[in-house]
């Protein structure tokens, strides 16, 4: 048995997602409680993760519907922390302060550096 057949027998369960846009403050066209409704959301994704025994959740950019807002910070890390997962995640416009490529101070950045989040990038971590 070759390399490339043993790698075919591993199986590795990944869940893709994208724009949660969690926030705090409802936008005005919504009609519902926007933060409960978003963090109901993140509890079915997680949830749903673990019973099917996902490896990976992989979040495709505007997990955060703004870059900063930091009351939400404490409400995300504990979701993740009932769960005991990371997320991987690709930066998306509405996690980014003005387009700004520095993300030290954002949502984004803070829970990427309490290693709640793993954020991918185009370059390969050394």
């Amino acid at each position: 048995m070759d390399k490339y057949q043993v790698f075919l027998h591993h199986k590795i369960k990944l869940l893709f997602l994208s724009d949660l846009h969690l926030a705090l403050e409802t936008p005005r066209s919504r009609l519902d409680n926007y933060f409960e409704t978003g963090f109901n959301k993140l509890d079915y994704i997680l949830s749903y993760a673990k019973d099917n025994n996902i490896a990976e959740i992989i979040q495709a950019g505007d997990f955060v519907d703004g870059p900063r807002g930091y009351q939400i910070l404490s409400k995300i890390m504990s979701k993740l922390d009932e769960y005991s997962v990371t997320i991987k995640l690709v930066v998306g416009s509405h996690d980014r302060y003005l387009g700004s490529e520095n993300l030290d101070f954002t949502n984004i950045g803070i829970l990427s550096k309490a290693k709640y989040i793993e954020i991918l990038s185009e370059k390969p971590h050394k």
